[in-house]
């Protein structure tokens, strides 16, 4: 198998088993908030980005977004349901959505995804719909 295949499985298996580890009790998910600023790339670990846009399609194996700026980028889900959804449960929680609702997620809906950078494509680890993320301009 080519190095970085094994890389991008490598990855993709440490991020199903960190949420498999990750619980919170009720169903309820609190969201990080994430930092304006300059990256930083902790030794041995792969970098976490935070991406914000409006959803153009959400797929089986990957999701679209468009953002702000009018990039589109592909977001490769995890297998499973190991990529995680979110929507609001009211103040500052969030609930885990039903897969059925996952798929039926409309164009234009605003999404923040917690990713991997992974090469030159991006891992999507939590997706939190209907939240806006990211530093004001």
């Amino acid at each position: 198998m080519p190095p970085g295949v094994v890389r991008l499985v490598s990855l993709a298996l440490a991020a199903a088993a960190l949420a498999a580890c990750d619980r919170v009790p009720e169903g309820l998910e609190p969201v990080p908030s994430p930092v304006a600023g300059r990256a930083t790339v902790v030794p041995g670990q792969p970098p976490v980005v935070w991406v914000a846009g409006q959803s153009e399609g959400v797929f089986g194996d990957a999701l679209t977004v468009v953002e702000r700026e009018g990039t589109r980028l592909r977001l490769e889900r995890l297998a499973g349901e190991a990529t995680r959804f979110f929507e609001p449960a009211g103040g500052d929680g969030w609930r885990r959505m039903p897969e059925a609702d996952v798929e039926a997620i409309v164009a234009g809906t605003p999404l923040c995804i917690e990713a991997l950078a992974v090469g030159q494509g991006y891992l999507a680890l939590r997706v939190f719909v209907g939240a806006a993320c990211g530093p004001l301009r």
